[in-house]
């Protein structure tokens, strides 16, 4: 092959290294924009609930001393938390006049 030949296939080679790299960054950005709207979401989703639970005039320290002291008596018991829920979906559900659906694995966590 000629000098000339391999020049322009090492050029074409490096602008699809470069393309591929480019669609890999913009992949990366777009997964770590989906996770912050999901943070975002759940931050928010959080915040109503506070409201939802008439706590919505507490402070930051007294929210967060509440969750503290429930979290302590729970301890780690299924039973509890199954309370817990319970408990809130029928606050939900009066508050919004229709029931809630069920918490999936992955809000439970």
């Amino acid at each position: 092959m000629s000098t000339d030949v391999l020049e322009t296939r090492i050029v074409k080679m490096t602008h699809r290294l470069a393309a591929l790299e480019a669609r890999r960054l913009l992949r990366e950005r777009q997964h770590a924009a989906q996770a912050r709207k999901a943070e975002t979401r759940r931050r928010i989703e959080l915040g109503g609930a506070v409201i939802a639970a008439g706590c919505g005039e507490w402070t930051t320290a007294e929210v967060i001393g509440l969750i503290v002291k429930g979290r302590e008596e729970a301890g780690s018991s299924p039973t509890m938390r199954m309370a817990f829920r319970q408990e809130g979906e029928s606050v939900l559900a009066s508050q919004s006049g229709k029931p809630r659906p069920k918490a999936t694995a992955r809000n439970e966590d």
